[in-house]
């Protein structure tokens, strides 16, 4: 029992907490004070609780990514294994699910490398039962992946010379995001090629002296 108050005699209130195993079923009532015990049987009934997805761990995962693993977590749940599925939503493919307990498994998955970034629901079936976890899984942007076009304003080819000219717009490549390499624009001396793409973009953008490749 959490607490008990006394307003009364002949009045009390009692705050309870149900543990999650617990069996259904009646109970007795019981209050104790001194020698003197009141009882009243079956006055309190256990009943058979909602069956709950609680957590994913992790709960996010980039466009793309391939084999990662995914505990799952629930409570009243009744998950078996050979017999539980699994889904995590449209652009993620669930590879295998483990089962170690009724209320505990181990999802591993594989996400679209072109899956909507967003919020997704995760629902576990066993036979009839159905749990849900509401934006349980969200997947994140990889990045760039792929070749792109981007507008930049630079000085051109004059300004290498000294002489003032106007910035003009030209188009850089930008390479895959785990690279930050520029096609279209020279990096200035001592700012390594690894550094972020925005990092670059704003040296050149900041002098606009440096050459087209």
């Amino acid at each position: 029992m959490a607490s008990l108050t006394v307003s009364s005699p002949t009045s009390a209130t009692a705050v309870i907490n149900i543990d999650p195993a617990a069996a259904t079923g009646a109970r007795t009532i019981a209050l104790t004070t001194g020698t003197t015990v009141n009882t009243r049987a079956n006055g309190f009934t256990v009943t058979a609780g909602t069956p709950v997805l609680l957590s994913a761990s992790p709960n996010s995962g980039q466009q793309g990514q391939q084999n990662l693993s995914v505990a799952l977590a629930g409570q009243l749940t009744n998950w078996i294994q050979g017999t539980t599925t699994a889904s995590f939503g449209a652009g993620i493919t669930v590879a295998s699910l483990t089962v170690t307990s009724p209320a505990s498994a181990t999802a591993v998955i594989n996400i679209d490398p072109g899956a909507a970034t967003g919020a997704r629901t995760i629902t576990l079936t066993t036979g009839a039962n159905v749990d849900t976890l509401i934006n349980g899984f969200t997947v994140t942007s990889a990045g760039v992946t792929e070749t792109e076009s981007v507008a930049f304003s630079v000085l051109n080819e004059a300004g290498l010379t000294g002489t003032p000219a106007e910035p003009e717009t030209v188009l850089f490549s930008v390479l895959n995001s785990r690279l930050h390499l520029l096609s279209g624009c020279r990096p200035p001396a001592g700012l390594s090629t690894l550094a972020p793409k925005a990092s670059i973009f704003s040296s050149c953008a900041k002098t606009g002296t440096f050459p087209l490749r």
